[in-house]
């Protein structure tokens, strides 16, 4: 199920009126996506705009220049639908301002259909300075990228397909299923809002329905959703719309009175005053700020303007539903009925009708929340995947993402720039009161895991059976060396590993166990002696294969060992039952303070 919001600090697109035009555009993006602020040369905007537009024009602070698609001023292809234009780069770093959060607005995109302009959007460039560290970079594939916090897929179809489920199946051919969301950035950026979508849900009484589509991502149940993000500077961890699509997982599911009205965000209410917001316009609008203090006396109610640079909190509501708040916690609520728009706060007494609820109306509608605030999650992993169309971004692209999307584990309010706002920002652990935190590494610490191509074989007795087992690194490398070993095993069985040691590295390494089935008893000249070790020893294989032995037999065979008595006359032999003996054997692989260990299952006929 989709959740969608762009809370209206971060509007990226302004269209003209309510009429209906023919132009629009399908994608923008700057080439290079991220400028290092030492650059020369130019940059180059493009914006594949339909409907035969009569101009498109970039407005600059100095002045308006047409973008073309005639083949000239860089455009790449003339007649192709994508209009194009260069600006010295010392252009956009002159614009630049130290409260900019790497975000430069340089201008607008203006797009017209004669002499109208149909559509005026934003734009930024995003700009890479010497302060953000440079993190290793590690090329996993021809297609795929990453640092410790950033994964780069190079997919030329998600543009106009946006199949987040092959971009999720390609991210876990790298990375275990240890995530509970992907954050999916893209470029091009698509004017679209952002959005999250549930892919597996196990919580009760918040009104969603309990799924499990994991594993179609490839995942085996521990994937709850994923966030989308298809305008890139839209994209910060430390900002409200992170932790705004974030706790989508759980709010807003509640479809009855009085908060069906606001799916999936809040009705106008004091709930709205928080991370989530309202929906402009009623039920399935679009994610709004409702910037204002609300105090209720019990008789009226009284609202206070907020600064619009401080950016809010979670609701007790949503704190609740997200796990995070017991339901004795939650204060009662107030919500404007019949308005769909929240009143002016200018700490006048409203005058409209309210209603007053209390957590017990979400229980009665919804039931207890299950697990409740005691035993929820409180600690949520993050993957971030940076897709691109036009190959592998740069060096800078990667430094600036990892530490846009490191922000989501501040512990303290940080600046931000969403759209034209710039604010303060209260990252998730600071927006949750510090009830919860994310954690944004792709890597935890190196590790290994061992993986038997086959784990059950079947040898007749006496012959060695051979198992081939992968020693594999977790994550993208293991660089030490893993010890094999055997547990304990029953006689008559025996192991060995061939090499007893591996080190993965990054594609892993394979070993071979041999496991004897038989040891031979060697022939003695101590005639009694031997006679005797014989004489037990057929006795305890005659008990194993269930053939009784009687003591007078016995007892005749330890005579005739010693000498001295008649030898009985020969008996027929009994064919023993055919039978089969399956074995447990664990294998055990050690790497410093490391251990794991995998079954394999032996079968001797």
């Amino acid at each position: 199920m989709r959740r969608v919001a762009l809370p209206s600090l971060a509007l990226v697109c302004l269209f003209a009126p309510t009429q209906a035009f023919a132009q629009s555009v399908a994608w923008v993006r700057t080439d290079p996506l991220v400028l290092p602020s030492t650059a020369t040369g130019t940059v180059r905007f493009e914006a594949a705009v339909s409907g035969s537009p009569s101009r498109v024009s970039l407005a600059l602070t100095a002045g308006s220049i047409d973008l073309h698609d005639d083949g000239s001023n860089g455009d790449a292809n003339a007649g192709d639908g994508v209009f194009t234009v260069t600006v010295p780069a010392s252009t956009v770093a002159a614009q630049m301002q130290p409260d900019d959060v790497q975000r430069v607005f340089v201008g607008f995109l203006d797009v017209f259909g004669g002499a109208t302009r149909v559509l005026r959007a934003n734009v930024f460039v995003d700009v890479y300075t010497p302060d953000i560290p440079q993190v290793p970079i590690a090329v996993l594939a021809g297609d795929v990228q990453a640092t410790d916090r950033l994964v780069n897929v190079v997919d030329s179809a998600f543009l106009t397909d946006g199949n987040v489920k092959r971009i999720a199946q390609t991210f876990y051919r790298y990375y275990s299923d240890s995530f509970d969301f992907l954050s999916i950035v893209s470029t091009p950026s698509r004017f679209q809002n952002r959005s999250h979508a549930t892919v597996s849900n196990g919580v009760q009484g918040i009104g969603e329905t309990r799924i499990d589509t994991s594993a179609e991502y490839r995942s085996s149940g521990r994937l709850l959703g994923y966030s989308r993000f298809p305008v890139t500077s839209l994209y910060d961890g430390a900002s409200v719309g992170y932790s705004h699509e974030t706790a989508h997982q759980w709010v807003n599911f509640l479809n009855f009175a009085p908060y069906a009205s606001g799916i999936p965000h809040w009705p106008v209410s004091s709930m709205a005053t928080g991370v989530m917001g309202f929906s402009i316009g009623g039920s399935g609008g679009e994610g709004g700020s409702f910037p204002c203090r609300i105090v209720d006396d019990g008789t009226t109610v009284q609202l206070f303007g907020l600064p619009q640079t401080e950016s809010p909190v979670f609701n007790d509501v949503d704190l609740y539903l997200m796990g995070l708040l017991p339901a004795s916690a939650v204060r009662p609520q107030v919500v404007f009925t019949g308005v769909t728009s929240p009143p002016s706060c200018t700490g006048q007494v409203y005058a409209g009708a309210v209603a007053r609820v209390g957590v017990d109306a979400i229980v009665a509608g919804a039931g207890q929340r299950v697990p409740d605030a005691s035993t929820s999650p409180k600690q949520f992993r993050a993957a971030t995947i940076l897709v691109s169309r036009d190959g592998l971004v740069s060096s800078e692209t990667m430094w600036l993402y990892s530490w846009l999307t490191a922000r989501a584990e501040l512990q303290a309010s940080a600046p931000i720039h969403e759209g034209l706002v710039k604010a303060i920002g209260n990252p998730f652990f600071v927006a949750t009161g510090g009830r919860a935190s994310i954690d944004t590494r792709l890597v935890d610490s190196a590790d290994f895991s061992l993986q038997p191509a086959q784990a059950t074989v079947t040898v007749p007795k006496g012959t060695p059976a051979t198992f081939r087992i992968s020693v594999l690194p977790t994550h993208a490398s293991f660089d030490q060396p893993v010890s094999l070993a055997c547990g304990t095993l029953p006689s008559p069985l025996a192991c060995a590993f061939e090499p007893s040691q591996a080190t993965p590295g990054a594609a892993g390494a394979d070993v071979t166990l041999t496991v004897t089935t038989a040891v031979p008893v060697e022939a003695s000249a101590a005639a009694p002696i031997g006679a005797f070790i014989t004489i037990v020893a057929l006795a305890l294989a005659s008990a194993r294969a269930r053939v009784r032995v009687t003591v007078p037999a016995i007892a005749a065979l330890i005579v005739a060992g010693c000498g001295g008595a008649k030898t009985p006359s020969p008996q027929p032999a009994q064919p023993a039952p055919a039978t089969s003996t399956t074995y447990t054997i664990a294998v055990t692989g050690t790497s410093g303070s490391l251990l794991h260990s995998t079954n394999l299952t032996l079968t001797v006929q």
